[in-house]
């Protein structure tokens, strides 16, 4: 008997997609080889025939292109593994993902479903050095319980965007600005986040949505126990950790 995993891209992407939510052109891979032998230098039968059918979802997109797994992009490592920029690139990303899924969960994360997603047309204030030069945009994570907004939140906390810049300077200033909102911007995120909601059928969910260009995209959803939840608020879960530090979990790792 097949077990659904509700956390993974290929569960919840199709089904927001498909209810008109506003997200990035997504092309899914999906694998049955155990690509972690790639690690020890032993490929997989089926290896470059795995390669190829990625780089033609990367050419239906088209470069620059965003990869990750269905798990996670390994974000603060951004040029390294999920920002790519060329073609001949796509092997070293494709490793460097396996290796940021092994070690970031003790028994390492799945790694059967890939995907290659449309690289928005955002406009950073600022790439971050110490995550891998990763843009800082406009983000927002909303905690959604059965298809009703809990609390909302910018992307970024004080201390990330300064772990990010490499030191205390700017980043105060930063994190303002890309937390600035308004009452119209904050509704029609939570009502992207509860459609979100309500197309994986309820439950308790974190839903991240972007602005690019002063359109709002979902770009992400996991579930709400396995995501990172500012510790100051009350709507954290018991129990649950609140931490921005990259944790080793044996079966539940923290959506960042």
């Amino acid at each position: 008997m097949t077990t659904t995993d509700r956390n993974c891209l290929s569960h919840w992407f199709p089904l927001i997609r498909d209810a008109g939510l506003p997200v990035p052109r997504t092309e899914i891979v999906t694998t049955g080889l155990n690509l972690f032998n790639v690690l020890d230098g032993k490929p997989p039968a089926g290896w470059h025939s795995f390669l190829a059918e990625l780089r033609a979802a990367v050419e239906r997109i088209g470069l620059p292109a965003f990869l990750r797994t269905g798990q996670g992009s390994g974000k603060h490592n951004f040029d390294r593994c999920c920002n790519l920029r060329k073609i001949e690139y796509l092997p070293q990303h494709v490793y460097n993902l396996l290796d940021w899924s092994y070690t970031v969960d003790m028994l390492g994360l799945p790694t059967n479903v890939w995907a290659v997603r449309e690289f928005l047309p955002v406009k950073p204030l600022v790439l971050l050095p110490y995550y891998g030069n990763m843009p800082a945009v406009r983000e927002w994570r909303l905690f959604v319980r059965e298809g009703k907004v809990e609390c909302q939140h910018p992307y970024w906390p004080q201390d990330a965007l300064q772990e990010g810049i490499g030191g205390p300077v700017g980043a105060e200033a930063l994190f303002k600005i890309l937390a600035r909102s308004s009452p119209e911007l904050d509704a029609e995120c939570a009502q992207l986040a509860e459609r979100g909601g309500h197309a994986v059928g309820g439950g308790y969910w974190s839903v991240d949505v972007l602005e690019a260009r002063g359109k709002l995209y979902v770009t992400d959803m996991a579930l709400g126990e396995r995501s990172f939840h500012w510790p100051e608020c009350p709507n954290v879960s018991p129990g649950r950790p609140a931490t921005t530090e990259k944790l080793d979990t044996e079966t539940e790792p923290i959506h960042l």
